[in-house]
């Protein structure tokens, strides 16, 4: 089985609720859902699998803590790796708790 890390970056908690559950759905443990404030690039480096989950703003502006997050993802070497995007919005949220 691949080492999945769930990354998100959250202001209102929208975005951790759904990083938990998506943890959850996938089996993945809660020690693999990390902030994107406590990312490191030896952190994202160690997963086979990246999934990233971020809040959007206003036009759809990246959640605050993601602008240094992606500077750390710039710095690791991740090649070889998967790494999904998702982005959230409340319905979205409501849809995996269903």
């Amino acid at each position: 089985m691949k080492n999945i890390g769930i990354v998100f970056g959250s202001t209102t908690g929208t975005c951790e609720s759904l990083a938990a559950t998506v943890a959850e759905k996938l089996g993945v443990s809660a020690d693999n859902v990390i902030n994107v404030t406590d990312l490191t690039a030896d952190k994202a480096e160690s997963y086979d699998v990246l999934v990233l989950g971020s809040s959007t703003w206003g036009d759809g502006e990246l959640q605050d803590d993601w602008y240094d997050g992606l500077s750390v993802l710039k710095s690791a070497n991740l090649s070889g790796k998967t790494a999904t995007q998702t982005l959230t919005r409340q319905h979205s949220a409501m849809q995996w708790q269903n």
